[in-house]
This record gives structure tokens, sequence and C-alpha cells, in this order.
């Protein structure tokens, strides 16, 4: 046999063990309930449904920083909302990198207009018909 045919043999039995070992539960599996202890091992501090944040940072004696700790656990409630702000600073980072790149604008026009043969008079038919073509390009890059 060569290697890769026995590589093959090795994974596709582990992968059948797996799958063996996956049904081996059952359907009706229930997960044991497990009682939690009211405190953690050697701490004095009792577990509450409703913890507070312990104020460390009030013993600096700095009313600056208590009031950006207060700002930011006023701010920051939900994951959902700090993970909004961060997609927010991202895409602002990312349009601030835009304005180190050049920029360019480009411009095109057509006209086509015809004059009435009313008002110049002429022997035979005068084709009146004038078409008008522009077009314009810019670039420009402010080097900071």
């Amino acid at each position: 046999m060569s290697r890769m045919e026995i590589t093959k043999q090795v994974v596709v039995s582990a992968l059948v063990l797996c799958g063996l070992c996956r049904c081996a539960v059952g359907p009706d599996y229930l997960t044991p309930q497990r009682e939690l202890p009211a405190a953690f091992a050697g701490s004095t501090l009792a577990m509450t449904a409703d913890p507070t944040l312990p104020v460390w940072w009030v013993s600096f004696n700095d009313g600056a920083l208590t009031n950006l700790v207060a700002e930011a656990i006023e701010g920051n409630y939900t994951i959902d909302g700090a993970l909004a702000r961060v997609n927010q600073s991202r895409a602002v980072r990312q349009l601030s990198f835009y304005d180190l790149l050049p920029t360019v604008t480009s411009q095109g026009g057509y006209t086509r207009a015809k004059d009435s043969t009313s008002r110049i008079p002429a022997p035979g038919p005068i084709d009146l018909t004038r078409e008008f073509y522009s077009a314009s390009a810019d670039a420009s890059w402010e080097i900071d």
C-alpha cells in the first residue's frame, strides 16, 4: 500500500470512530444539574445575582479617573453596544485612510442641438444639427 492510501484509511477510520462515539449517548440524554456553591473556596464574598463593580479606583483620589470610569460604565451596558462602537470606530478609521490617497475625478458630456431653419434663409436644405462633446479629468493629492 502507498503512503497516501494508508493516510486515507486512518482519516476515514478516525471519522467513523468519532461518529460512533457521538451516537453512544443517545437522543434522550439530559445534562446533569450541578449545584453551585454560594462562594468560591477561600473567598469571604458571597456570590449574588447582581454583582456590583468594586470601586478600587476611588483610592487614587482622582476625580478625572472617577469620571472616566463612570462614563465607561454608563456607556458599556451591553456587548452589542460595545461591538457597534468598535465597528463604528473602525469605519471612521478606514474613511480617514482615504484622505491619504490621491483624489481623481472625471466628467464627460454630450449635447446635440438642432436649430430651426425658419431663422436662416437658405436656398436649399441645410443641416443645422450640432453636437458638442466635453471631457475633463482632475487629479489632486494633498500631502500632509
